[in-house]
């Protein structure tokens, strides 16, 4: 008897697609939030205003195995603001990848429901 996959070849092109358009931009979406967080909470005395300024969310160059996003500061003395605790950077981070995997986790289901 012929077996018919028609609907799971369309499936399969369809969660190809949304992983390679919606998804990074949703993840970047939520590492921005986080950049911002970062920028409005921190907890150093903003003299200068350029390390706040130098506060980022990126999407680096997609190696071709993955996704890569890059959340800091570009300043050449934030590790040293960083390493006194008054950012906050692996905090916010985390908290992202927290809230990128439960993102991640809903778009999985709900590919594996159609």
């Amino acid at each position: 008897m012929p077996l018919d996959i028609s609907e799971v070849l369309a499936l399969t092109r369809e969660a190809v697609r949304s992983l390679e358009t919606a998804q990074p931009k949703e993840v970047k979406r939520i590492l921005d939030r986080a950049a911002a967080d970062e920028r409005r909470t921190h907890a150093y005395r903003n003299r200068t205003g350029w390390l706040e300024k130098s506060t980022f969310a990126a999407d680096l160059d997609a190696p071709t195995d993955g996704w890569s996003f890059e959340l800091g500061a570009r300043m050449h003395y934030a590790s040293y603001v960083d390493n006194r605790g008054l950012m906050r950077i692996d905090e916010k981070a985390a908290k992202a990848a927290t809230e990128i995997e439960y993102y991640l986790d809903g778009e999985a289901e709900r590919l594996g429901s159609k």
